[in-house]
């Protein structure tokens, strides 16, 4: 009965302890810091963040066909831009810069126009999803129709600019609808 607990130690050799050692308080550790968030990124970074997205994008069809679309629309305001002078000083015999007044004069009024109607017929239909979408269906096909009436039908230049400046009205009224779907896509996790 008089046995130890423990068993004999030699004093001269070291022993284990019995309890693991103790950590250093947690103020001591040093912990990794977080990134600063104004810190510039390294090309690194932003080319691993603009890869990571452009692979997101590239798998999101609908986002890529509105993209798609819209590039398209903006070349055609771009030919209109570009040509339309160039075909009426051809077809309805214009002198001098005069086609060029009134084309860029026809543009800026029914950009603006077409931006504020736009606009408004959205606020008055109820701003939803579905309603941008048929605004922007019925605007690209009813004013590629009359653009094309004008161009192709027309011998007259006062029908003609007339047909070609509802045409772009309607044109321009894509631009309260379109960009607001790029965002919605974007908001909902899609890209």
């Amino acid at each position: 009965h008089g046995r130890a607990l423990h068993p004999p130690t030699n004093p001269h050799r070291r022993q284990p302890p019995l309890l693991p050692r103790a950590h250093p308080p947690l103020a001591h550790r040093t912990a990794p810091r977080p990134a600063d968030p104004t810190r510039p990124k390294g090309i690194k970074e932003v080319a691993k963040e603009f890869c990571r997205d452009s692979v997101r994008v590239a798998k999101h069809p609908v986002w890529l066909l509105m993209v798609a679309g819209y590039t398209l629309y903006c070349a055609v305001i771009g030919v209109f831009a570009f040509w339309g002078p160039k075909a009426g000083r051809e077809i309805y015999d214009m002198k001098g810069t005069s086609a060029d007044l009134i084309f860029g004069g026809v543009t800026v009024v029914t950009g603006v126009a077409g931006g504020l109607g736009g606009g408004s017929l959205l606020d008055w239909m109820g701003s939803t999803m579905r309603n941008a979408n048929l605004v922007c269906v019925v605007a690209n096909w009813g004013g590629m129709a009359l653009c094309l009436v004008a161009f192709l039908a027309t011998k007259n230049f006062t029908v003609f600019i007339v047909l070609f400046g509802f045409g772009e009205l309607l044109l321009f009224c894509i631009q309260v609808g379109a960009p607001p779907l790029g965002s919605w896509f974007k908001r909902r996790g899609g890209v």
